[in-house]
């Protein structure tokens, strides 16, 4: 048995039906010595009568992203020692999804605030939004990780907990958004490129903030940009 960073436990020990076919699982214990995970089958050694094959002391160890398992492997007439290193998370997956997260939400953002103002004023705007969205971000954090450090008993609670408010905060910017795009009496328009590049005027015209409720909308379409006069 080992303990974790975190606070857990995880255990290893060597089991098999028969004799020449044992092998090693693992699991998942939390601080009281409870359950957070089944038994985990940790090697695939088979019965074969042709050959002796046995895995025997096996142990573990644990570090804040590895699980790491030792044990003797005798298999017919040699005596080895293996070492499995098993990811206890999935970096390449979550470096993915936050890729596909930035390239689906911010990327668009900043064009969608960009194409409503002059070209001229594009840095501008990609400044002020990067520096909103990044100090909000440092501002969230340390009360994500207080989160989960004190609440639940333990870091795996703490930590789900987290994630859940996260996932509310994200869901509720998401209606957020939505009715504030309702409310301005917007609707979908494609943009004129050639009139933002030449410094014209803004690829789309962008109703004053809610528009719709305060009665700014009347008396012409949404969508088309007012005259000149």
């Amino acid at each position: 048995m080992e303990r974790g960073p975190d606070g857990t436990f995880w255990v290893t020990w060597q089991q098999g039906a028969t004799t020449d076919a044992d092998n090693i699982f693992v699991r998942h214990l939390d601080a009281e010595l409870k359950p957070l995970s089944g038994e985990i089958r940790a090697t695939d050694e088979q019965a074969d009568k042709s050959k002796l094959s046995r895995v025997t002391v096996p142990s573990v160890g644990v570090s804040s992203s590895n699980l790491f398992l030792a044990f003797a492997l005798e298999r017919d007439k040699q005596h080895l020692v293996e070492r499995l290193r098993v990811p206890l998370g999935s970096p390449e997956i979550g470096a993915g999804l936050t890729g596909v997260g930035l390239g689906a939400s911010v990327a668009p953002a900043l064009f969608v605030a960009g194409f409503s103002l002059p070209s001229n004023n594009l840095q501008r705007v990609f400044a002020i939004v990067e520096l909103l969205r990044a100090v909000a971000a440092f501002m969230i954090a340390p009360i994500f990780v207080h989160f989960a450090v004190t609440v639940g008993g333990n870091l795996t609670t703490g930590t789900g907990i987290a994630l859940w408010i996260g996932f509310g905060l994200a869901v509720a910017g998401a209606l957020i958004a939505v009715l504030l795009y309702a409310l301005g009496g917007a609707r979908p328009q494609t943009p004129n490129l050639r009139r933002f590049v030449d410094m014209e005027g803004p690829a789309w015209y962008s109703p004053p903030l809610l528009a719709r409720v305060r009665g700014r909308a009347r008396g012409r379409a949404p969508v088309e940009e007012p005259c000149p006069p």
